[in-house]
């Protein structure tokens, strides 16, 4: 008789706790019924895959303004105008640096080559950056053995048809003990810098 009761407690507390359970969870299941009645029309998804598509076409390659151009040697700033001045029409950002240096920013490539072939004719001393739009795009080729050779490796990349411009065997300092005495050479890694054309073609 003892052991009818103890079952029936049992039972009673299992269902009680499903009950309770049920309640508790009762929030989750309106949340997702919800959802699901409140899904955009087709119309719309048409659009957002519309509009997908679009973002996957080609990107328009960007264009970055010209590096600055650093000049030392001239003192005063109306010398230096006066140059600018025989380079070009299009006005130039100047900004004076220590030690007689100046930064002259400049807004297009055209420009660029016309002051710094200016400055090359009037042999004043400058030096400048290399140019984002013109620079070659360097990849590095892993896997090649360092007693391979580079005439062997463009062309054979240029009969894959890339349009390779060099390569160049990446090397590793390393510090050899010969007899007691520490000897600094260099090492060839298996690695490779190539250079190609940066004109959108490859």
């Amino acid at each position: 008789m003892l052991r009818e009761v103890n079952h029936r407690d049992e039972e009673d507390t299992d269902t009680a706790d499903e009950d309770d359970l049920a309640i508790e969870t009762k929030w989750i299941r309106v949340k997702n019924k919800r959802r699901k009645t409140h899904q955009s029309p087709p119309e719309k998804q048409g659009e957002v895959r519309e509009r997908s598509s679009s973002r996957m076409g080609v990107k328009e390659k960007k264009v970055y303004p010209p590096p600055p151009i650093t000049i030392s040697g001239i003192k005063e700033y109306p010398v230096l105008l006066g140059i600018l001045k025989e380079a070009t029409d299009k006005p130039c950002k100047v900004t004076a640096l220590n030690s007689d240096q100046w930064k002259v920013n400049i807004s297009d490539g055209d420009t660029y080559q016309q002051v710094s072939a200016k400055l090359r004719e009037k042999e004043i001393e400058w030096f400048s950056y290399e140019d984002k739009n013109t620079r070659a795009i360097k990849v590095v080729a892993r896997g090649l053995h360092p007693t391979c050779l580079k005439e062997e490796i463009v062309t054979d990349l240029l009969n894959q048809g890339l349009k390779v411009l060099d390569a160049v065997n990446l090397k590793k300092r390393v510090v050899i003990e010969e007899n007691g005495t520490k000897i600094k050479t260099m090492k060839d890694l298996p690695l490779y810098m190539l250079s190609f054309n940066n004109d959108g073609s490859n």
